[in-house]
């Protein structure tokens, strides 16, 4: 498949405008960032921060967080991710911790 020149520069400025408006746009909003000593996560398992360096964050898993029967698990560490506006760890290599309010429970 073959498409005009005009087409082609008309994507490419377009691809590159809308890399300038999304760093406009990061630029505007407030990182939002792990605490150490905060619990995170929403569902049966929960996840506290015991450490954090600019790269890597060290973790503990617990399950059944405020119960009489709560577990917790070996501290782990994983990369620490930005994603946008907020920074992301991979738990267990599987779920996905994002950085938002420390949970409630």
């Amino acid at each position: 498949m073959y498409f005009s020149i005009d087409v082609c520069i008309a994507f490419m400025y377009n691809k590159n405008k809308l890399k300038i408006i999304r760093a406009q746009n990061k630029g505007d909003k407030k990182m939002i960032k792990f605490e150490v000593g905060k619990v995170y996560g929403t569902d049966a398992n929960v996840y506290e921060v015991i450490k954090k360096t600019a790269k890597t964050i060290t973790y503990q898993e617990i399950a059944h967080y405020g119960r009489s029967n709560e577990k917790r698990y070996e501290q782990k560490r994983a990369k620490l991710l930005n994603w946008d506006t907020r920074e992301v760890f991979l738990a267990n290599g599987r779920h996905t911790i994002e950085a938002t309010e420390p949970a409630e429970i």
